[in-house]
């Protein structure tokens, strides 16, 4: 009985060594998960700055071509206007 009453115990002994392993395995698993969400978070955040500074720059540049071709057309005019009071 003694025989297995020790190999019983042996069995159990390697099973909690086991889960033990297990347990601390998942817990550095998850160490590392934190610290790659962690990562990719902080990439994310710098990433959607750019694409936002970007955005804004474009947006400044549309405005500025837009001022360039809106006093480009006024001076348009004016030089048309010109020439029509001239003929007369």
């Amino acid at each position: 009985m003694d025989d297995k009453k020790q190999k019983f115990e042996e069995m159990q002994n390697k099973i909690e060594g086991f889960t033990h392993k297990v347990m601390d395995d998942a817990e550095e698993l998850g160490y590392k998960a934190l610290d790659g969400m962690e990562e990719l978070g902080h990439k994310a955040i710098a990433g959607s700055e750019y694409v936002g500074k970007k955005a804004v720059q474009g947006v400044k540049d549309i405005k500025k071509g837009a001022q360039n071709m809106l006093g480009k057309a006024l001076q348009g005019m004016e030089q048309m206007e010109d020439k029509i009071k001239n003929r007369k």
